[in-house]
This record gives C-alpha cells, structure tokens and sequence, in this order.
C-alpha cells in the first residue's frame, strides 16, 4: 500500500492490504497488516525499475528491523473452506497431495466442520 509522492518519488508504508474474506463476504475494507521484511525491499527495487526518482520508506528504522523477515504463506491464514470443499468434490485427501505449504491440520479440520454444518460436506 503507498501513495505517489511525485512524478518522481514514491512513498510507502509498512502496511499492506491482504485478502482476509471473499469480498461477498465482507462488508469492511480489507484489513491492513504489517509487510514483511522481503516484501519492503521487493517493493523498494519495483519502484526503482518503474521509473528514475526516488523511494522514501515512510517508517522508522525501528519499525524497520521490528518487520518479519518473510511474509508467510497465505494458506496459513486464508479462509479453507472453499479449498475443503474441492479437495471433497475431487475425493482428494489433503495429505496424498504434493503442496509447497500443506493446509494446516487444524484449519482443514475447522474447515470441513464448518462445510458439514452448512449441509456441503
């Protein structure tokens, strides 16, 4: 999340708007979180390829280095029911498959509790 300074400088803030509901779902903006550390400098070096100028990180050197080193991966934290409810269309069982992050168990169990009380699972 950021703002244009000028044609010739961007300004950026710590904070980034992720993805917490389906947007039928949600009647309030997106929530802002904290941008991680990887996410800050990937940001910085875009700015910097889109034009020449300048980029000001708009926080300070301690809200800088209090930032986590990576962003986590977004099953962690998303909504998995709509995920429960293909992996049961396809008869797949979240464990026979090749995943970077696997769902965590507990969110899995939560998801398909919740499917099976709405009459889906």
């Amino acid at each position: 999340m950021g703002f244009r300074v000028s044609s010739r400088s961007l300004g950026r803030t710590a904070c980034s708007s992720l993805s917490r509901c389906p947007v039928t779902w949600c009647a309030l903006p997106y929530p802002t979180v904290r941008i991680s550390l990887a996410s800050a400098d990937q940001r910085r070096g875009r700015a910097g390829r889109v034009a020449p100028g300048t980029c000001y990180r708009l926080w300070s050197e301690s809200a800088h280095a209090g930032l986590a080193p990576d962003t986590p991966p977004e099953i962690r934290s998303a909504d998995l029911a709509p995920l429960a409810l293909d992996l049961a269309n396809w008869g797949a069982d979240p464990g026979d498959l090749p995943w970077l992050d696997p769902p965590p168990a507990g969110q899995m169990e939560a998801a398909r509790d919740l499917l099976v009380r709405l009459g889906g699972g």
